[in-house]
């Protein structure tokens, strides 16, 4: 009897010994594979920063400045200045940040600041009579209001430039046993290997598992040549001033082009270079594309791009201006200001068009839900059409 209890008590002891060792074991095991998963993030994290500092490098040696690149040389004794650009007697202190959900308080822009100061004071031989710079560049534009008033009052120069590295994303397919072009909303992941560029028709498209399917195609890769997806994208910058070299009449025929090749020559869309601009410095680049009833990423806002969709228009008249809605299954999606000479005449309300607008969408403060408001960079960079 005794003997029976005293083997139970051992068996019992034997278990719970057993249980803790499995216990620690597992719980070392998840620390390892999260350390491991957090070393990875990081590593990546800094892959795009780095390939981000190379491109704002590349984007200034193209405008005629020598650029040290301190942020890749040093690393983290860089001083907060990623990149030093020389030309003439002006000098740029730069400071590249890759952050594509993270938003940029006042915080950052007064280290960066102290930053410069402390980089002028260091170097003050070279930069004597100089004309210095602070300049801070993002991949997408995401401000606080914060920092929004403080670059007003300390005079930093801000740029959005976006990420032309890694994957390129698509919010339409072309569906090769089909024969026709679909939204990304129509999307069936059960026909992955039927999943190609909506333009060329020939670079494969993979889908991406997140929050949210997405479709990308690695860099510019297996696009036909002539295919826009095949280029460079332009950066805000590059929109802005090549638009800006145009006259009113031809901003108006580019949208035109825009709106055509990407809406009624959909499903067979020629080669034509509806997508691309000239840059300053004679490079062909594309025109980055978002259609309106995709999903709107926070990335997105900001970007100048070629903004296009199938919407119901309703002109909204007020007594010195206007508001342009743009509505889909009856709830109002997008919204665009229009002073009292730029009200267009030629709109049936609550009529389905076909629209393409070269502009951005805003990334108001506390704003994530739509309405979204649309800001074109001209009042001729807008184009439409009845369905």
């Amino acid at each position: 009897m005794i003997g029976g209890c005293l083997s139970n008590i051992v068996l019992i002891i034997f278990i719970i010994i057993l249980v803790f060792l499995l216990f620690k074991s597992n719980r070392k095991r998840k620390y390892m594979e999260t350390k491991e998963s957090s070393k990875t993030s990081k590593n990546i994290n800094k892959e795009k920063g780095d390939k981000y500092e190379l491109q704002i490098l590349t984007y200034y040696k193209n405008q005629g400045y020598k650029v040290y690149p301190q942020g890749l040389i040093k690393g983290k004794d860089d001083g907060g200045i990623d990149l030093v650009a020389y030309k003439d007697s002006e000098v740029l202190l730069v400071q590249c940040k890759n952050w594509e959900h993270s938003q940029i308080k006042k915080e950052h822009l007064r280290i960066f600041m102290g930053d410069c100061t402390a980089y002028i004071e260091n170097n003050e031989k070279n930069l004597k009579k100089k004309n210095i710079k602070r300049v801070f560049i993002m991949s997408a534009e995401n401000l606080d209001y914060g920092a929004k008033k403080f670059l007003q009052e300390n005079k930093i120069e801000y740029k959005v430039i976006p990420y032309n590295y890694g994957t390129i994303k698509y919010d339409e397919f072309f569906h090769k046993a089909k024969n026709q072009v679909y939204s990304i909303s129509f999307l069936n992941t059960n026909h992955e290997s039927e999943i190609f560029c909506p333009d060329c028709h020939s670079a494969h498209l993979y889908v991406l598992r997140d929050k949210i399917l997405s479709l990308h195609s690695k860099d510019n890769k297996g696009h036909d040549k002539n295919c826009p997806y095949a280029y460079d994208m332009a950066s805000n910058d590059e929109i802005k001033d090549y638009f800006d070299s145009l006259k009113s009449n031809e901003i108006y025929e580019k949208t035109k082009f825009i709106l055509h090749y990407l809406h009624t020559q959909r499903h067979h869309r020629s080669t034509t270079k509806a997508m691309l601009i000239e840059t300053s410095d004679k490079k062909l680049k594309a025109i980055r594309r978002k259609n309106l009833l995709s999903y709107i990423d926070k990335k997105e806002r900001g970007e100048i791009s070629a903004l296009h969709g199938i919407f119901t228009l309703k002109l909204v008249n007020k007594e010195n201006y206007a508001f342009l809605e743009l509505h889909s299954k009856e709830v109002k999606k997008f919204y665009i200001y229009l002073t009292k000479s730029k009200i267009p005449n030629n709109i049936q309300n609550n009529e389905k068009y076909y629209i393409a607008i070269i502009g951005k969408i805003e990334n108001t403060e506390n704003n994530d839900k739509p309405p979204f408001k649309i800001t074109p960079l001209h009042i001729s960079a807008m184009s439409y059409e009845m369905v």
